[in-house]
């Protein structure tokens, strides 16, 4: 900011007797005038001599005009002060001087808020500047989060895998499943524990037998399908449309040639050739255990 055109108030030392009159008439004058001040009789001596002056205080304008400015003996350090200000601004109005002091205290200002602007678009640029940084060292510390939670899952899952391993160290399957395809649900492991359930019941001191009955429930689908085979075959004296739709849905796949015979869902290697008019209770019951014995 210029400040070429202000006066200059040069206070000799003569004001060591008001000792806050440089404070209080720097902060009144601020914007419209400078204030120069010593306190050593040297200094003023020689400004005196160059400027050709009388030993005194002097306002300085711009017009390469001066105004001297001598407190009397009874002027207070508030009087001399207001006679300061008045005669600046008494020149400044009467005077042909470029600004009035109005205009040049409003020129003062704007020319510090532009620099205030100017300031603030250097701070505010040093601050975007310091937000990309740290936007950016963010950036990288979440990517290194995020590879140490991959690193930390593939951790976890070899930790998974062989505490896994040390549980399956004592550990072996007692059968493996076949390949054969199954029917229903559970089909192999309800067939395989009915067998062992009959062995135990034929030996009754078999532990072991019962302890994986125990440790094996059946799926069930197994039992659920011979009760409805036998409810149906109970209800029915001889083979009929009747009795073959139901059979069909517990895949008991009746078809008549010569004569009667089944085979189990779309397997036909299991036929069975039917008697067409069970005799009696008791031949239903053989037709039950026949399909039992070879499809379930």
């Amino acid at each position: 900011m210029q400040h070429s055109h202000l006066p200059v108030i040069y206070l000799n030392n003569t004001i060591n007797r008001y000792p806050r009159l440089k404070d209080e008439l720097a902060m009144d004058a601020q914007g419209f005038a400078f204030i120069v001040y010593s306190q050593n009789d040297d200094i003023d001596n020689q400004i005196y001599q160059h400027l050709r002056l009388s030993p005194t205080s002097y306002i300085f304008y711009s017009s390469q005009d001066y105004k001297m400015i001598t407190p009397t003996k009874h002027d207070k350090s508030m009087t001399y002060k207001q006679n300061i200000l008045k005669r600046l601004q008494d020149y400044m109005t009467k005077k042909d001087y470029p600004l009035s002091l109005d205009k040049l205290k409003m020129r003062y200002l704007h020319e510090e808020f532009d620099e205030m602007q100017e300031e603030e678009k250097i701070l505010l640029n040093h601050l975007e500047q310091q937000n990309d940084q740290l936007e950016s060292q963010m950036q990288e510390l979440f990517e290194r989060i995020d590879n140490i939670d991959q690193s930390l899952s593939r951790i976890q899952q070899d930790n998974d895998y062989l505490s896994n391993m040390l549980e399956l160290q004592d550990y072996y399957p007692i059968l493996i499943k076949g390949d054969i395809k199954e029917y229903y649900d559970g089909e192999q492991k309800d067939i395989i524990l009915d067998i062992l359930k009959q062995e135990a019941r034929n030996n009754l001191s078999n532990e072991i037998l019962n302890d994986i009955i125990q440790q094996n429930p059946e799926v069930g689908l197994r039992k659920t399908y011979l009760e409805e085979i036998n409810k149906i075959l109970l209800s029915n004296n001889k083979i009929n449309s009747r009795m073959i739709d139901k059979l069909w849905d517990y895949g008991i796949c009746i078809h008549k040639g010569e004569h009667y015979y089944s085979h189990f869902f779309d397997d036909e290697h299991y036929l069975i050739t039917l008697s067409s008019t069970p005799s009696d209770m008791n031949a239903v019951r053989q037709m039950y255990r026949t399909f039992r014995k070879f499809y379930f």
